[in-house]
């Protein structure tokens, strides 16, 4: 792949998470406004609860993924491909982050499965970063991220 095409492939992941946080922010319900004694609630579905915590490792880890991703980049423009692999992991990892903390905010009953998938993604991601860790600080926050992702998620798949 050559640089350009890298870099509109990170412009194109860029562009995509912000049009999903401002449709998330535009959707957002107040729900300390509704009354919810009128509610059937025979008819909603509570498999599952909200897991703030892991809702928020999730949003961690993908905003560390996004400065790691755009400082890559812009290795990768000058010609350094040390961190090629890294990036294919932090790419993935953020998707699977961002889904994460949508399913963790609406308590889905597929959460403990999918938490348990995204763990194991952040652990390898956590293993791309370590190599570049100590000499990039975006590296090692994203690890760092990665790991109290990863922490999290063991916490709701168990």
């Amino acid at each position: 792949m050559r640089r350009r095409e890298l870099l509109g492939v990170g412009t194109a992941t860029a562009l995509g998470i912000l049009a999903t946080r401002a449709r998330a922010a535009e959707t957002a319900v107040d729900h300390s406004k509704m009354d919810h004694s009128k509610m059937d609630h025979s008819k909603m579905n509570h498999a599952g609860r909200a897991a703030p915590a892991l809702a928020k490792a999730a949003t961690e880890c993908v905003a560390a993924g996004e400065a790691c991703l755009q400082h890559g980049l812009e290795m990768l423009a000058s010609g350094d491909r040390t961190m090629a692999d890294c990036l294919r992991s932090v790419r993935q990892t953020m998707a699977a982050c961002e889904a994460l903390g949508q399913l963790a905010v609406q308590g889905s009953s597929y959460l403990p499965r999918f938490a348990a998938v995204v763990r194991d993604m952040c652990r390898e991601c956590e293993k791309a970063c370590e190599p570049h860790a100590a000499t990039h600080a975006v590296c090692a926050r994203c690890r760092d991220a990665c790991i109290a992702c990863a922490r999290e998620c063991d916490a709701v798949s168990a």
